[in-house]
């Protein structure tokens, strides 16, 4: 179902990093896309993790663009 709504972090996962999600000492973030070099990618503007997802999901694409 993941991977139906979501299928460019779905690559991401399995090609190029992770995704971390919720807040942690370092981040107030809903989710934040990571690589072995770091923070690839950081929302802390969503009001919902559903949105975060989505904006995330817009940023993947673009990624896998290129």
């Amino acid at each position: 179902m993941f991977s139906e709504k979501y299928p460019n972090l779905e690559y991401w996962v399995d090609a190029q990093g992770w995704i971390e999600l919720g807040s942690d000492e370092n981040s107030d973030s809903w989710i934040r896309i990571m690589d072995t070099g770091g923070l690839c990618y950081e929302d802390e503007d969503s009001s919902s993790l559903d949105e975060a997802l989505e904006k995330a999901e817009t940023w993947a694409a673009e990624e896998n663009e290129n």
